[in-house]
């Protein structure tokens, strides 16, 4: 079965226009990737501080250590 050119671009135009994504997909699909951007940034955020608390509470006791030495 062959189709004419004309054929052709009036189905690949419908096709085309049948996957698009009306603006508040888009918005939706925007807000998603913000708030996992976010989700990620705070458990990075949420980890340093973690480090962070553990050496500070470990520091006396690490100078003490290296002061016996």
């Amino acid at each position: 079965m062959r189709f004419s050119a004309c054929t052709k671009n009036t189905m690949l135009h419908s096709a085309a226009k049948m996957s698009r994504q009306s603006p508040l997909d888009k918005m939706e699909r925007w807000g998603e990737n913000a708030m996992r951007l976010l989700g990620t940034a705070k458990g990075v955020y949420d980890a340093g501080r973690t480090v962070y608390n553990f050496a500070s509470a470990a520091a006396p006791y690490l100078q003490a250590g290296m002061a016996m030495l």
